[in-house]
């Protein structure tokens, strides 16, 4: 039986996945927010977080780019951020302040019942509001 580690490396030579691999950990790495990052919490990191946290960085990066891009997130509405938990990297997501918004507004429309009342009605807002000079008489 043929050892599957000697498999798998034969496998990500041949289709070069190792190369490409490597210049993505090589690209997130050099990110100047994840060098930021690995500065300012140098002591806090063991001295193996780095390699053992390459999959978080490059999570971090790749997600906070599709943002930048405006492609759809792992977690629509929320922010990636890096953050250093027992001495190793992880990923932390936040709300951005667009989902902040959202849900004190859906928060302030739960807070309200309408009974029988048609939707243009409902939705109506004074920002909407038209002043003509048959309604400024009313």
């Amino acid at each position: 039986m043929e050892d599957m580690r000697k498999r798998i490396a034969m496998l990500m030579d041949s289709r070069q996945w190792r190369d490409r691999y490597f210049k993505m950990v090589k690209e997130a790495l050099q990110d100047p927010e994840v060098q930021a990052f690995l500065k300012q919490h140098t002591g806090e990191l063991a001295d193996d977080a780095i390699d053992r946290g390459t999959a978080k960085i490059y999570e971090f990066v790749s997600e906070r780019n599709k943002i930048a891009r405006g492609e759809l997130p792992l977690a629509p509405g929320y922010k990636p951020t890096l953050v250093a938990a027992n001495g190793l990297i992880d990923v932390a997501y936040e709300p951005t302040d667009a989902k902040i918004a959202a849900d004190e507004e859906a928060k302030q429309a739960s807070l309200v019942t309408s009974v029988n009342m048609p939707k243009d009605i409902r939705g109506a807002s004074l920002t909407n509001y038209d002043p003509t000079d048959e309604r400024m008489d009313a």
